[in-house]
């Protein structure tokens, strides 16, 4: 018998001439099983509480699983403490970029959506839908562990790099974000602020600015500071780490030190003829900075700023330029303060419920058939731009609509129609504005809707990057509320968001977080559009 088992061993045989069922399996299946335990076991390693629920998309958007055309190279740049080894941008990415289509806006559901990357074609070869499993789960257990960290949790060296690689950056938009900040630091005053129209006296020689360009308004420090700080939280640089962590600071310390007793960031007096824009994106930057370094000292400061902007609440929902107008709908401002109201609340700072539900009735109301939002319910002033348009869906899809929802998906077909176009920076719908608030609606849909405006918004703003000397980073004042108020403060800051967009938020987070909210978006509209 020992005989007979030892010859049977070495022809390959059992002594039984049944064969094993595993022997039976075809080898991209045993691959797949071996792969699927190992993710399993690293899931296990990962987990530090509950699994969040994945996010219900039934329109089948992946985000997970897009990455624009040539993105991901040099994603070593995406570290905030490499900014001196990225070195020059390296050229945007030669594979052409899709023109936008109709075909763009099918990632936002409907029958023929295309996902990147995923096969669901049963006619495929087996083991190509084995290594897209694996890729999935793999996918998934990134993802799940960047939910658990939060709707800010990409904003670290190693969060960066991956999301950049993901979503389609590169080394150039990394250079870019990294010289942008560092314009920014060069044209920081001491006492921490940003000065809208005196920002070229920290120049040591020949001005940034060149002659007859427009400088911005005196009056818009204090929300430009807060603009500059925003672009720096999001590539990480707090007042406790990062490259910038000391202009971080100091302008965290200016924002501090600009709050009224009453919880206002203004100057003692009038308000200021917009205040609001003021006390949202004060409140906006000093609660993500609470977010990402929990110092408890920023929690008081925020719950006061919230609370004004709480009281100041029109009845329809929205806000107005500041208090003591006449009842007005501002969908612009509106659009900050939500924002603003949000990132307290991720930070921890008790926000009502019915601030929430009031906006959506905003949104709503102003809504027209078409997807576009009025910039306000003023009869004279009430025309609705593709730059609103961006504004009600980033709000839509951050206060928990579904990306199925008609209006959803009006919006979307707007802003897959008009890609950022710096030829039109003089109008309204193509100014930085629109550009930033584009982005991060394209980037919460997800999917081709994302691929296709990165595309376009990557190569726009690379090119208009001022390039040498100690302008170096910077992006002009050229767009329209540059040009307007904003100078080139305001239109860097913008820019560096725009190309944060990868990192700065977690997209499932983000939707997650606004998914208590979905049931007050109703039914759909009206033909009168609310």
């Amino acid at each position: 018998m020992a005989a007979n088992r030892a010859r049977t061993a070495q022809e390959g045989t059992h002594p039984r001439s049944r064969p094993s069922r595993w022997s039976l399996a075809p080898p991209w299946l045993l691959s797949l099983i071996a792969h699927l335990l190992v993710v399993a076991a690293i899931g296990e390693v990962l987990a530090t509480g509950v699994p969040v629920r994945p996010i219900a998309r039934t329109d089948g958007i992946r985000l997970d699983v897009v990455r624009a055309p040539g993105g991901g190279e040099e994603a070593d740049a995406g570290s905030p403490d490499v900014a001196a080894s990225v070195g020059t941008a390296a050229p945007v990415a030669s594979q052409p970029t899709p023109p936008v289509t109709p075909a763009a806006t099918s990632a936002i559901g409907g029958s023929g959506t295309k996902h990147a990357l995923v096969t669901d074609d049963p006619a495929a070869p087996a083991p190509a839908r084995a290594d897209q499993a694996v890729a999935d789960a793999l996918r998934a257990l990134e993802t799940s562990a960047l939910t658990r960290a939060g709707h800010l949790g990409a904003r670290t060296a190693e969060g960066r790099r991956a999301a950049v690689g993901r979503y389609g950056g590169s080394g150039a938009t990394e250079s870019a974000v990294e010289r942008g900040l560092a314009w920014l630091a060069r044209h920081q005053d001491t006492d921490g602020k940003w000065d809208s129209d005196e920002y070229w006296l920290c120049c040591p020689g020949e001005p940034c600015c060149g002659p007859g360009e427009p400088k911005g308004f005196a009056a818009h420090d204090l929300p430009l500071t807060a603009l500059a700080l925003l672009a720096m939280l999001g590539a990480g640089n707090t007042p406790e780490a990062g490259t910038h962590r000391d202009p971080a600071r100091r302008a965290v310390a200016y924002l501090l030190a600009s709050q009224r007793s009453d919880g206002a960031f203004a100057e003692p007096g009038p308000w200021p003829a917009k205040f609001h824009y003021h006390q949202a994106l004060a409140v906006f930057a000093l609660a993500e900075c609470l977010a990402q370094t929990r110092d408890a000292r920023l929690r008081e400061p925020v719950m006061r700023g919230v609370r004004l902007l709480e009281g100041a609440q029109e009845e329809g929902g929205g806000w107005n330029y500041r208090p003591g107008l006449a009842p007005r709908l501002d969908s612009s401002v509106t659009g900050w303060v939500v924002l603003a109201l949000l990132a307290a609340r991720s930070a921890g700072v008790p926000v009502a419920d019915r601030s929430f539900a009031g906006s959506i009735r905003h949104v709503r109301a102003l809504t027209r058939p078409d997807g576009r939002l009025a910039y306000s319910d003023d009869p004279g002033k009430d025309e609705a731009s593709s730059a609103m348009a961006s504004v009600g869906l980033v709000l839509r899809l951050a206060l928990g609509q579904p990306h199925d929802a008609p209006e959803v998906r009006a919006a979307a077909r707007i802003l897959a129609t008009d890609p950022p176009d710096r030829t039109r920076w003089h109008e309204r719908d193509q100014c930085l504005y629109y550009w930033y608030h584009g982005s991060l609606a394209a980037f919460l849909l997800g999917g081709e809707a994302f691929a296709a405006w990165n595309g376009h918004l990557v190569p726009e703003l690379l090119a208009a990057q001022e390039r040498g000397g100690h302008a170096d980073g910077c992006w002009r004042a050229e767009s329209l509320w540059a040009r307007q108020g904003g100078g080139r403060v305001f239109a860097t800051a913008l820019g560096v968001m725009c190309l944060e967009i990868y990192y700065r938020y977690v997209p499932e987070a983000v939707l997650e977080r606004g998914r208590p909210f979905a049931r007050s978006w109703g039914g759909a509209l009206r033909e009168d559009g609310r």
